[in-house]
Formats: C-alpha cells, sequence, structure tokens
C-alpha cells in the first residue's frame, strides 16, 4: 500500500534527508548469482527495503543514500574510528595496524556497513567473505520492513504502541504486564493518581524502543504539601532525589506515557540469579509454513549490586540451559566470567510456560514473520513486557559469538526469500 505525501515527507527528512549511515548493506556480489545464503539474503533485503514506496522514489533513495555515504560519511567514519580501537585491537586481538586500515576501507566502501561494526562486531575475527553472515542493528529498519509478511498497517500500529499490545494481549488472554493507567498525550499525572499508585512505580512512552524514556519513579520524602520523589533512569541507573509531581509531567512532556508497577522476579528465578531486581527474556518467535516456532532466546539479567550492569546469555532454545558462548573472547571479562560461572548450564525457571505464552501471542499475529518479545518471570508467573516488530539483530550474535545467518533463524530468512516473489 503506497502511502500518501502528508506521511512521506516527515519520513524523507527524518530517514533519507538527515540520514548518515547506509540504509543496509550493499556489495558488488549482490549483482553476480550463486552466492551464499548471507549474501542472497541481504540482497533481498537491499531490494526490497521500503516497499510500500513507489520504485522511482525508492531508487533516488537508495542512490541519494549510497552517494552521500561513499562520498562524505564512509571515509570520515573510518578515521574516527580507527583513532579509537587501532590500539585494543592490536594489542588485545594481535591484528596488525596495516591490516585494520585495509578492513575498514572495505567494510565501509564495498560493503557498506558502518566502520565501528568491524570492532563492535569483532569482524577482525571472521573472514571478509562472512561478514555478510551477520546481521547489523544499523540495519533494523531496512530488514525488518523486507523480512515480513505483507501486513496492514493497523498490524504495524499495534506492535509499534505498547499501550494498543497490552490491550490486544489482555483481550485474547495472554499474559502481560498491566498498565495502572495510559497517560495520554499532552495530559498530566495529578495527584488523585498519585495516591491510587504503590510507592513505586515504572513509566516508558507507548511509542519508541531502546529503553529510551523510560524511568522508575519511587516515592521519597513526604512534606507537608507535598511528595517528594527519586527518580531512576532506565538505561542507566542514574538517580536523581528530591523530584515533585511537575518535575514528572515535566520528564513526559507531550508524549502518551504507560505508568505500570514495578514487577519483581519469581523466587525461582532469585534463586538462579541471586536478586529479584526483574530480569527479561529476548526472544524472538517465527511464523514459518510449518507452523510457529521460537528462533532464539537471550536473557537479560541484573547484576547484585551493580545497578548499571546487566550481563546477557544465550539460552537453548528447546530445553531453557543458558549457553556458554562459542567463541570464549567474550568471557575475557573476569566479572562477567564469575557471574557466568554461577548460572551455566542451569535452566531458565518456567521455560516451557515462557515459551508456550509467546507462541500463542504470535499465532494472534500470524501475518508478522517474525516478532521479537520482551518476557519475564515475575512473582505472578511469566508475563509478556511487550512485542517488537524491529528487534534488534545484534544481541544474540554479541552473546553467542556466531553470525545470525549461520543459525536456524538464517535458514528460516532463507527459506522465506527462497519462496517470495523478490528477486530469488
Amino acid at each position: 500500500m503506497l502511502v500518501s505525501l502528508k506521511d512521506f515527507w516527515p519520513k524523507l527528512r527524518k530517514n533519507v534527508l538527515r540520514r548518515r549511515q547506509p540504509f543496509t548493506t550493499f556489495n558488488w556480489r549482490f549483482l553476480l548469482p550463486g552466492q551464499s545464503r548471507g549474501v542472497r539474503i541481504h540482497r533481498y533485503v537491499f531490494f526490497n527495503m521500503h516497499r510500500n514506496y513507489p520504485r522511482s522514489l525508492r531508487v533516488l533513495a537508495a542512490v541519494y543514500n549510497l552517494g552521500r555515504w561513499w562520498l562524505y560519511f564512509a571515509i570520515r567514519e573510518v578515521i574516527i574510528v580507527y583513532k579509537a580501537g587501532n590500539k585494543t585491537c592490536s594489542e588485545k586481538y594481535e591484528i596488525a595496524k596495516s591490516r585494520q586500515i585495509i578492513d575498514l576501507f572495505a567494510i565501509t566502501f564495498a560493503y557498506c556497513i558502518p566502520a565501528w561494526e568491524y570492532y563492535q562486531s569483532r569482524l577482525h575475527q571472521w573472514p571478509r567473505s562472512q561478514w555478510l553472515d551477520f546481521a547489523y542493528d544499523f540495519q533494523a529498519t531496512a530488514w525488518h520492513e523486507a523480512l515480513a509478511y505483507e501486513n496492514s498497517r493497523q498490524s504495524h500500529e499495534l506492535l509499534n504502541n505498547k499501550a494498543q499490545t497490552e490491550q490486544f494481549l489482555t483481550r485474547h488472554n495472554l499474559s502481560a504486564l498491566t498498565a495502572l493507567k495510559l497517560n495520554e498525550a499532552d495530559a498530566e499525572i495529578i495527584e488523585e493518581d498519585i495516591e491510587k499508585f504503590p510507592d513505586e512505580f515504572f513509566i516508558k512512552p507507548t511509542v519508541g524502543n531502546r529503553s529510551l524514556g523510560c524511568l522508575t519513579i519511587r516515592k521519597h520524602t513526604e512534606l507537608e504539601d507535598k511528595i517528594l520523589f527519586e527518580f531512576e533512569h532506565f538505561q542507566n541507573s542514574a538517580i536523581f532525589r528530591h523530584k515533585t509531581l511537575e518535575d514528572i509531567n515535566k520528564f513526559i512532556g507531550k508524549q502518551e506515557y504507560l505508568v505500570q508497577p514495578v514487577e519483581r522476579n519469581h523466587p525461582d528465578l532469585v534463586k538462579l540469579l541471586d536478586t529479584d531486581k526483574l530480569g527479561t527474556i529476548r526472544l524472538v518467535s517465527s511464523n514459518t509454513k510449518d507452523g510457529i516456532f521460537a528462533q532464539t532466546a537471550v536473557l537479560e539479567a541484573p547484576v547484585k549490586y551493580k545497578p548499571a550492569v546487566y550481563w546477557n546469555a544465550a539460552i537453548d532454545i528447546d530445553s531453557g540451559e543458558l549457553l556458554e558462548p562459542t567463541n570464549k573472547n567474550i568471557l575475557d571479562n573476569e566479572d562477567f566470567k564469575d557471574w557466568f560461572d554461577k548460572v551455566k548450564g542451569k535452566t531458565f525457571p518456567s521455560w516451557s510456560d515462557l515459551k508456550s505464552l509467546c507462541l500463542a501471542a504470535h499465532a494472534k499475529l500470524p501475518e508478522f514473520l517474525t516478532i521479537g518479545w520482551d518476557m519475564a518471570l515475575t512473582q505472578s508467573g511469566p508475563k509478556i513486557v511487550e512485542g517488537n516488530i524491529c528487534w534488534g539483530l545484534k544481541q544474540y550474535q554479541q552473546v553467542m559469538q556466531v553470525p545470525l545467518l549461520q543459525t536456524r533463524i538464517g535458514s528460516m530468512y532463507f527459506d522465506f526469500i527462497s519462496k517470495s516473489s523478490g528477486l530469488e
């Protein structure tokens, strides 16, 4: 379905005219037949991104985007990233600086991948022929637009809006984190609301990702005429005290926000993680010709006495066992190694119930090829925190140190593009 000009211009300005990175990867091998699975999947994404727009506009946008990248932003990024990362890469991995320079030019110009991925994804540990076996977060929007079934704008809005997602799940008797209040745009939280809220509650925007705008609020002190609050920012756990109701409304601004109770881990999970601070599961489910399946899962576990630290561990999708990374370099961090030694090989509590819950939810949204679910095992049992169309591509790869397209999810994507009406 083509979008209207009214919808098109703001997106054009934000996502094309001002974008400093490529939409997705582009490589000369896209033009040749008989390439590897990873190359063919990336090629499919390149030629099928932004498919709601006319082909002529898509071609112009791609030429403009790649032109700006090759003529200016690529070389600028190579210089900045090399200065920041070459010393560590040379000392820790014994990669010659000359090779790093050649690789950085190759990744930015020949693959159209931002240079920082070379160090963050440790591409220096992999041959260039396998760089397109990885999927990258910079291309997430184009990736998920291309690798999805044809679905309606209404379905997209449902998963993009956390309030609508919660209402949808509740309507279908699927356990989800419930809101104390939906604070509509331009509306304020008032004193009567505060009286009904628990002493600790959580606010998040109904539209957004990467935990931007999320805040834990605690009632801190009661004075004669007002209540003072303590703010804890979700992303960095920075704490600010002596905040007022006016400060809460100033933080919310004109956005639509959800107010939720602060959930705690189930006792069985407390035994595993040694903390009641809520841990989450990032689970990706897929709808294929053979049915709906769970594909990958990662535990994001809060670390006791370190409020700003979360450790990630991959979970065996069938058994729920916490897996050791394939590449042991990730265990170089002594704090992580100490933590992982305590949990490795153990099974995540209520794993089959958690998995069944998200598969049941995906069954209610069969038009999506993949959905990324945030799950939690709360004191009252398994719950869905939210569902995401544009789920992060990098996390599972970072945890396991294996390219995503070399896993079972790569096989699923390849089956999809092989049977689609695209270039394949």
